[in-house]
């Protein structure tokens, strides 16, 4: 990765943090804030466009461009911008200039001249009297490094949340970071605008969601491992219910054709019941796919010799049948070690699962391979990766 993409990475990794902190250092729950309105950040009476420098001083040409497309917003919008506060939050590699040029008039001179240049505007649209008004409004703040920045987001959630620290760097730091994502891309301003409150609600989860970001950020090999060792050390491990969304829609097959029906197959050496203590639970998978496609499944892994429930999906759905665990027959001296079982996973259509939802049995953890969420299960631990489209990603995280 460049030098000048991992900088831009970073410029919106560095925003979103800010973001957070917008969210949680408002004065009350019915606060509002707006992702990507008339600045990066808008708040009641403020608008923050946040920069992450990292190879500029603190000059005014740094920050010349960022101001005049504030200067035009107040050129065009004056009458209600009169208790509007213009901030640019920005980090510079090279803090040590002076901030005083804020001061002074030839500083908005020159934002304007900026303007009407790009714009072919006349100079005298943007008057002096103009100019000194939004000279009272434009504020500069020096921002943190990247690394204080995402340590002060985390100690920020840990207070807010009273959550260990634990807590905040698996579930409530990662459900931030990909809730702000979300957010920012919503079609409309109407969509991006949210209360304190509703932003502590949905991210007051104990979900775990890896956004496309950190995919980006810590690089495609280091994204995977990353992965893998989260889910070993966590709760998709171990004697616990387990599910599995696939999305069918969303993942890619590889160069070599590797696809659904052979990851499948694959998934069953680490996770079904095969050489695991008798009180090992079945993994549960859920596929996101047409009916035609499901049945293929399904014929490809009873031919190759696969014994699975799908609570009679195809002819008539028991909920009481596939909540059923399976039969097992122990083998060795202690009877510890499973030899056979009645199945070795459940399998189920995402048409399905949705209409039985309320009567089947809750998983301890669930991973989502899909662009979205298709359902949502209370007091499960979630795991939603849109970071990873291709099969064979899927087998290397979780095998």
């Amino acid at each position: 990765m460049t030098r000048a993409a991992s900088d831009s990475l970073r410029g919106y990794s560095y925003q979103f943090h800010e973001s957070i902190i917008r969210f949680l250092d408002a004065p009350n729950d019915k606060s509002l804030v707006t992702l990507e309105g008339i600045e990066d950040i808008d708040l009641e009476n403020e608008c923050i466009q946040v920069k992450y420098l990292a190879s500029k001083k603190l000059l005014p040409s740094s920050v010349k461009k960022p101001a005049s497309l504030m200067l035009e917003d107040y050129l065009y919008n004056r009458t209600q911008r009169q208790d509007t506060i213009y901030k640019i939050y920005a980090y510079f590699g090279d803090d040590t200039g002076d901030a005083s040029f804020l001061n002074k008039d030839d500083f908005y001179n020159d934002c304007a001249n900026s303007l009407i240049s790009d714009t072919n505007k006349d100079i005298s649209e943007i008057s002096n009297d103009i100019q000194k008004e939004f000279k009272e409004r434009l504020v500069l703040e020096v921002g943190q490094s990247f690394e204080d920045k995402e340590k002060n987001v985390r100690q920020k959630l840990e207070v807010a949340l009273g959550a260990s620290t634990k807590e905040t760097d698996l579930y409530y730091y990662p459900n931030s970071m990909s809730f702000i994502l979300n957010l920012s891309i919503q079609g409309n301003e109407s969509d991006r605008t949210i209360s304190k409150k509703d932003f502590f609600s949905s991210i007051n989860k104990k979900n775990i969601l890896f956004g496309i970001w950190q995919r980006l950020e810590k690089g495609e090999r280091t994204f995977f491992s990353y992965m893998k060792r989260k889910l070993n050390n966590g709760d998709f491990r171990g004697n616990k219910e387990r599910l599995v969304f696939i999305d069918t829609t969303f993942l890619k097959r590889d160069s070599t054709g590797y696809g659904i029906s052979q990851l499948i197959l694959d998934l069953l050496e680490q996770h079904s019941l095969i050489d695991k203590k008798t009180s090992t639970k079945p993994l549960t998978i859920v596929v996101g796919a047409p009916d035609d496609e499901i049945i293929s499944i399904k014929s490809f892994l009873i031919d190759s010799g696969l014994v699975f429930n799908d609570g009679y999906e195809q002819i008539n759905f028991s909920a009481d049948i596939f909540n059923r665990l399976p039969i097992i027959n122990t083998t060795g001296v202690t009877g510890r070690k499973i030899g056979k079982t009645s199945y070795e996973i459940r399998l189920i259509g995402l048409s399905t699962y949705l209409k039985q939802l309320s009567v089947l049995d809750r998983p301890r953890t669930a991973i989502y391979f899909s662009e979205g969420l298709p359902f949502d299960l209370a007091d499960v631990v979630q795991y939603h990766i849109p970071a990873i489209d291709k099969y064979r990603n899927i087998d290397e995280i979780l095998n």
